[in-house]
């Protein structure tokens, strides 16, 4: 054997084959005198029960250290707090330089540990609001400097409509109750994206989280009072921004949910959407409007319905309402 070179098990087996019984006495004794004395019981242990026949004690797993969800809550508002005040990416004396770098496996772990804490657990609410404010911060540090990247899903690895996914299931965990929706609808509307995703694909991640009609209609129900004014602004979003924010996400998640449930609850809908969305181009609401649904009979019947409206359509639109219609006859 080399020196330095380390032997693995499965070459240590073919050594030891066919070895006389006394030099194979001679090896245990002499590796058995090497053995660090805190670690001398667990090998007698072993020792012992394979000389006797017996399959040797499996070493028990390590003990993963509980959440207390105090000191969890405690460290993320610490976080949180020093995220918006810029002090992971600026010079501060806050955060020591060595730590400003990694609060990338601090997000992480947050994550992990927020989803240990179970629905049946009393800090569940708790814990599910924490959740939605870490996925809130990133969305910001997408628009503004709070870490030392301009993408900070990407960081931590994960992509933002898979993130939003992870968010919506842990949420939903305990019901997709209205409590629920209005906790995650806003931020499936807010600013601040990836480089890699938009707002469609983040609302999309919403829309696969509600598996039934009923779930549906009370997400268009609380869509539609955001549209309206009603509710808190997400985290991020001022009474300035607001009329922005419902033109670029909130109806536009209208108009999706609504595809999602049929054409003529799209249909109701767009009267709600044409009264909100603040554009004094009507042919630019109509637009959107169409670029927020999938089904092209919906889409047919939004067009139509725009036309009723005296809108002229851009060329674009003209001909993809021809390519339909000719598709239908």
């Amino acid at each position: 054997m080399q020196e330095g070179y380390s032997v693995k098990v499965q070459e240590l087996r073919a050594t030891m084959k066919g070895a006389p019984p006394t030099f194979l006495q001679n090896a245990l004794v002499e590796a058995y005198k090497l053995i660090p004395k805190a670690k001398k019981d667990e090998a007698d242990e072993k020792i012992r029960a394979i000389l006797q026949g017996e399959a040797p004690p499996a070493k028990p797993a390590p003990k993963k250290p509980e959440v207390i969800f105090s000191d969890l809550s405690q460290d993320i508002e610490t976080f949180l707090e020093n995220a918006y005040d810029q002090n992971y990416f600026a010079p501060n004396r806050t955060v020591p330089k060595a730590q400003r770098s990694r609060w990338r496996f601090t997000v992480k772990r947050f994550f992990a540990d927020l989803e240990k804490i179970s629905p049946d657990s009393p800090d569940y609410p708790a814990a599910a609001d924490l959740y939605a404010r870490l996925y809130a911060v990133l969305c910001e540090g997408c628009q503004m400097w709070l870490f030392s990247s301009d993408d900070p899903f990407k960081s931590i690895e994960s992509s933002q409509e898979d993130l939003f996914t992870r968010l919506g299931h842990y949420v939903l965990q305990s019901g997709c109750t209205e409590e629920n929706l209005r906790l995650l609808i806003p931020l499936a509307c807010r600013e601040g994206h990836s480089r890699e995703s938009w707002s469609g694909s983040i609302q999309r991640s919403l829309l696969e989280l509600l598996e039934n009609d009923g779930q549906r209609n009370l997400a268009l129900e609380i869509t539609r009072e955001l549209c309206q004014g009603a509710g808190p602004l997400p985290c991020g979003t001022t009474e300035v921004s607001r009329s922005l924010w419902v033109n670029h996400n909130v109806c536009q998640l209208l108009m999706s949910v609504a595809d999602s449930i049929s054409e003529e609850v799209a249909l109701e809908e767009a009267k709600v959407f044409f009264r909100e969305y603040d554009e004094r181009n009507r042919e630019i609401a109509l637009y959107v409007c169409l670029r927020s649904v999938s089904h092209k009979p919906t889409w047919v019947r939004l067009y139509e319905y725009g036309l009723s409206l005296g809108i002229s359509p851009r060329e674009e639109l003209r001909n993809r309402y021809q390519d339909y219609t000719a598709q239908e006859s």
